[in-house]
């Protein structure tokens, strides 16, 4: 029981960085065209902002679909 308590804790925390770093993309994703509108055109940083931004959803995506497997075997054996 305890141990379903400290992964739904994980998952809630997971869950949570995820929407942040989603913000992230929306507020860098506007930065970068307030920055092209005024003639800052720096391709490479730009993108390496955003890419940054998407690994991180990305990795947060991939535990949340390995916690939620391993529950899944876990709650299946018992």
């Amino acid at each position: 029981m305890i141990d379903l308590i400290i992964i739904s804790d994980l998952c809630l925390q997971l869950y949570f960085g995820l929407l942040v770093f989603v913000g992230y993309i929306v507020v860098d994703t506007q930065d970068i065209i307030e920055k092209a509108h005024y003639g800052d055109l720096d391709y490479v940083k730009h993108s390496l902002t955003l890419f940054v931004d998407f690994v991180a959803v990305f990795v947060r995506v991939l535990i949340i679909m390995v916690i939620s497997l391993s529950l899944s075997v876990y709650l299946l054996t018992d």
